[in-house]
């Protein structure tokens, strides 16, 4: 690019610890304008997130002109409703341009779907329709701390949850 004196705009998709790496002068010089970052949440256990303080990561890379999606897992094992709003109030709290949360999901041919194949915690085709099977509704298996359709609420507010 510098070679060739081209001015980029690129959009990327990455993890907080692969764009650690760059120095600020790299990433304004690779042309990078805007990233997908996946925040998952603060207690999450990706190795993609070890070592990152990500509230600072945002931070910086919106002070480079970066604009950030974050995107967030809502459904984690460990989640309840017991700290169910803390993880999306972290979430929220860095104040990404866009933000996308998504329903913990084990699609066809994934380890976490055969995981959850494995234990019997699927739901059927009645009970789920494949066509469901996106992330943005309703869980497709049994989660072991929120029931009854509690994570279409967390999800997508309370008028997704009653327009069921």
């Amino acid at each position: 690019m510098r070679g060739h004196d081209k001015a980029w705009a690129l959009n990327v998709f990455s993890s907080a610890n692969a764009l650690r790496q760059y120095t600020d002068e790299e990433l304004v010089g690779l042309g990078v304008s805007w990233v997908w970052l996946g925040l998952e949440g603060k207690q999450s256990a990706y190795a993609k997130l070890n070592g990152t303080d990500t509230l600072t990561l945002v931070r910086r890379l919106q002070g480079l002109g970066i604009r950030v999606l974050g995107s967030s897992i809502v459904g984690l094992p460990e989640h309840g409703a017991d700290n169910i709003d803390a993880a999306i109030d972290h979430a929220v709290a860095h104040d990404t341009e866009f933000h996308q949360f998504m329903l913990y999901t084990p699609v066809p041919g994934t380890p976490l779907y055969a995981e959850h194949r494995a234990n019997g915690t699927l739901l059927s085709d009645e009970e789920c329709p494949d066509a469901d099977t996106h992330g943005q509704l309703r869980f497709n298996y049994r989660h072991p701390r929120i029931r009854n359709g509690e994570e279409t609420e967390y999800c997508c507010g309370p008028s997704a949850a009653t327009s069921r």
